[in-house]
């Protein structure tokens, strides 16, 4: 079934399950295995029960209808197929109307330890399964309403992509005496997730202004992460980030680059 949205010229697809190949099994089984033995010490309890309650198998891919069940039950998610990266607006429309964009596509041997653009690992095993917690999937919404308010304005966005780059792709969060992992990016990352948590990393308390003034790199690991101290966190500053992008906005955002 093919969806459009109201608001720009996106489409969505499906997921030709009969499409894999025997190397995209042992892709998804190599990634799965790696990250197996890493998450369940480093990544967080809400992701780590979310994904129990999401019940991803070391023998086969995905199948995103399956997880729409599971995401519709728990929190009134899906999964909306795409190419690859989208523009923003239509990112943050799909986001705001509870449909997660991901990719159907998997990396190959080369790109085990590091690929750009994110494939189907990262989208499905990063960051599907928070969006079956109440309270980290309203944040997603709430986030991507709030930004579409700003997609005419360039530099604006390039300050919420930070932010959610420094949060739902690369954020850490306390938990008692250890920091602990939530962002995809960090998840789906075998040398990411040890260096995010180990004592050679940079980790900040969660701070908007100081995000708002840390441009991103996409190429290489993260040399600073900011840690929140509960995923309800992230819901209660969208009102402070509003306000503080309106001040920015309204004093210039000269210095602002955006992401390109």
């Amino acid at each position: 079934m093919v969806k459009t949205y109201l608001k720009s010229n996106f489409i969505s697809m499906q997921q030709q399950y009969e499409d894999y190949s025997d190397a995209d099994f042992k892709i998804w089984r190599e990634l799965y295995e790696r990250q197996m033995a890493i998450v369940p010490k480093y990544a967080c309890t809400p992701f780590l029960k979310a994904l129990d309650k999401i019940g991803f198998s070391r023998e086969e891919i995905p199948r995103f209808e399956a997880l729409d069940k599971v995401l519709m039950e728990a929190t009134g998610w899906s999964i909306t197929v795409v190419k690859g990266l989208i523009p923003v607006e239509d990112f943050f429309q799909a986001l705001a109307e509870k449909k997660f964009p991901a990719s159907t596509w998997l990396r190959n041997e080369q790109q085990l330890e590091y690929i750009e653009e994110p494939d189907m690992f990262h989208d499905i095993f990063g960051h599907v399964p928070l969006l079956v917690n109440p309270v980290y999937a309203s944040f997603i919404q709430a986030y991507a309403q709030m930004a579409l308010e700003y997609t005419q304005n360039e530099k604006a966005i390039a300050l919420l992509q930070r932010l959610y780059w420094f949060t739902v792709e690369f954020g850490l969060i306390q938990e008692r005496e250890a920091v602990r992992i939530y962002g995809a990016g960090i998840i789906s990352s075998p040398k990411e997730s040890l260096f995010s948590v180990g004592g050679e990393s940079r980790k900040l308390p969660f701070n908007i202004d100081t995000i708002f003034n840390n441009p991103f790199e996409k190429s290489n690991i993260q040399q600073e992460y900011y840690v929140i101290s509960e995923l309800e966190e992230l819901e209660r500053a969208i009102p402070e980030i509003k306000k503080r992008l309106d001040q920015l906005i309204e004093d210039g955002l000269n210095d602002v680059k955006p992401v390109r």
